[in-house]
């Protein structure tokens, strides 16, 4: 593994682990924000996806974030998917997802079921490093984030079964020590720490719900990870007949594949596997979405309404609109850009007395009266030589 990338989870850990070291007994704040990879939090946040993000770069992949389904993630060739949500996506979103899928060959969709919360397991592992003094802060936060972890997850369904695959949920937790499959090749399962809060299965609708047809473009199964025992599958894999690379790949939780759990050194190797089960793709998106599911947008609704300019297309301005967009362009070009660099103009000093006797010819030279500049220069040379000053009285200026 990358250097970098290795120096960088372990900047990760150790950032964690001063929360509690350099926090007050008052307050401590750990994010937590579930499956995110932008943002403030992602190198931070315990449940976020950040740290899988960077492994896919390393492996030569153009990352990207998206938190709708819309034709700018169709340049994807895998998509990972931790939705902050118990509930299974909805048959729209799936039915999108398979259209994906199908498009174009060699596509991966990751998705991984949301019953885990790193942030339990953090303070779980800072009880154990607590000092006397910091111990009753650690057992309050970990208290506060199991009954956030509970709250959120009553509302869900204890069974479902989505045609992708089926879910037991409020069963005992395991930490299985013990895995077969694939996947742990080089793994030492025993240093792994697995967390499994429900079960996941095949789905029994698989056969039976063809509205989709997802049964016949991805007939094949396999589980690639899961507890020695076979009772617990942890991945499934959905391939196709044809060795087109299409895959999709259902996790059960995030307890391998999150920001904290990822500090695991066998923990990077199952990502890492599941990395290179995604063949040669070249760009892959973190989609993020919350309890309310992620939105479909359209091509249509992508170009209409977007731009800001779409007065120019209502009646009656529609058909003067391209030229007053011009005569509005060729204003802005004349009135407000400075081309070029700026010039320094030279400073004008009041003090400089040629200027005084610049302006007051101009005054002299708008009288368009030669003999009144002529007298009112003598007048001036009389008063600089003390002389007595003639004037001229009653006498009309009468311009030719």
């Amino acid at each position: 593994m990358n250097s970098n990338l290795i120096r960088f989870v372990l900047s990760l850990a150790v950032a964690l682990a001063c929360v509690v070291a350099g926090c007050s007994s008052k307050e401590v704040k750990v994010p937590a924000q579930y499956g995110a990879r932008n943002g403030y939090q992602k190198t931070s946040s315990v449940n976020g996806t950040h740290v899988l993000g960077e492994l896919f770069r390393h492996a030569g992949y153009s990352v990207r974030t998206a938190e709708r389904l819309s034709p700018r993630i169709e340049e994807s060739d895998v998509i990972v998917w931790a939705p902050d949500s118990f509930s299974p996506p909805s048959p729209d979103v799936r039915k999108y997802l398979e259209e994906w899928l199908e498009t174009q060959p060699g596509r991966t969709l990751i998705y991984i079921d949301r019953d885990f919360d790193a942030s339990i397991e953090y303070w779980n592992a800072m009880l154990e490093q607590a000092t006397p003094e910091q111990l009753l802060t650690a057992q309050r936060e970990k208290g506060i984030a199991q009954h956030n972890f509970d709250q959120i997850s009553a509302g869900a369904a204890n069974k479902f079964d989505c045609a992708w695959y089926s879910v037991e949920r409020n069963l005992p937790t395991r930490r299985p020590k013990r895995l077969t499959g694939r996947w742990t090749q080089g793994v030492d399962a025993a240093q792994t720490d697995i967390v499994l809060r429900s079960r996941i299965a095949l789905s029994e609708e698989w056969e039976k719900e063809d509205d989709f047809g997802l049964a016949e473009k991805l007939p094949n199964s396999e589980v690639v990870l899961s507890t020695l025992d076979g009772k617990d599958p942890i991945v499934l894999l959905y391939t196709d007949d044809y060795d087109f690379g299409t895959q999709l790949i259902v996790v059960n939780g995030g307890s391998f594949l999150l920001n904290q759990p990822l500090v695991n050194h066998e923990h990077r190797k199952l990502a890492a596997s599941l990395i290179e089960e995604c063949g040669y793709g070249e760009t892959v998106t973190f989609l993020e979405s919350g309890d309310g599911g992620v939105e479909i947008i359209t091509a249509n609704e992508v170009s209409a309404g977007r731009s800001g300019w779409e007065w120019l297309t209502v009646w009656p301005i529609s058909p003067l609109g391209l030229h007053i967009a011009l005569l509005l362009i060729v204003f802005c070009f004349a009135a407000f850009p400075i081309f070029g660099r700026p010039k320094r103009l030279p400073e004008v000093r009041s003090s400089d007395f040629q200027k005084h006797i610049g302006a007051l010819g101009e005054l002299l030279e708008a009288t368009d009266d030669y003999d009144y500049a002529q007298l009112r220069v003598r007048q001036y040379q009389q008063i600089a030589r003390g002389d007595t000053v003639y004037r001229r009285v009653g006498r009309a200026r009468v311009k030719p």
